[in-house]
């Protein structure tokens, strides 16, 4: 049987509160955005036992505005998917209003909820991701940013 961490139920209820926060505010005040690492892809070596080869430099340096790693045997690549959720019309205030079936385009909203999975890239606690959310609040304007963590 799988073990429960001991975050879960707080993790749980903090999520199903933002549902319902999202479903009495609605769709059109609202961006929701389901975020989650995906399956680590190694770099450096072809990644043949994957969809398609990936083959990557060794001897130098990957600079992206926001990182700067160095790139070894045996590194891996973890993407991160993102999932614009659908808010129902009407929820008035229930959680189950909140699905992950919605539509192909973005538009921008006053608020931004993102559930995340807890990696060190998307986690709330660090300073770095804090800054990020900061950013997008004050680029884009927005009226409030809520960030949650699904328990590990």
């Amino acid at each position: 049987m799988h073990r429960q961490h001991k975050d879960s139920k707080f993790a749980m209820t903090t999520i199903n509160h933002i549902n319902e926060l999202a479903s009495i505010l609605g769709p059109n005040e609202v961006t929701y955005v389901s975020q989650d690492d995906k399956a680590k892809i190694p770099i450096g070596l072809p990644a043949a036992n994957k969809q398609g080869p990936l083959l990557m430099h060794m001897e130098y340096r990957v600079k992206l505005p926001d990182h700067d790693f160095v790139i070894a045997k045996g590194h891996k690549l973890t993407p991160s998917v993102y999932a614009f959720c659908e808010i129902k019309p009407n929820g008035g205030g229930d959680a189950s209003a909140i699905t992950y079936s919605g539509p192909t385009y973005i538009n921008a909203k006053p608020v931004l909820i993102a559930i995340v999975d807890g990696g060190p890239d998307e986690n709330p606690r660090y300073e770095k991701v804090i800054q990020m959310h900061v950013h997008h609040f004050q680029k884009y304007d927005l009226d409030a940013v809520f960030v949650a963590c699904n328990a590990p």
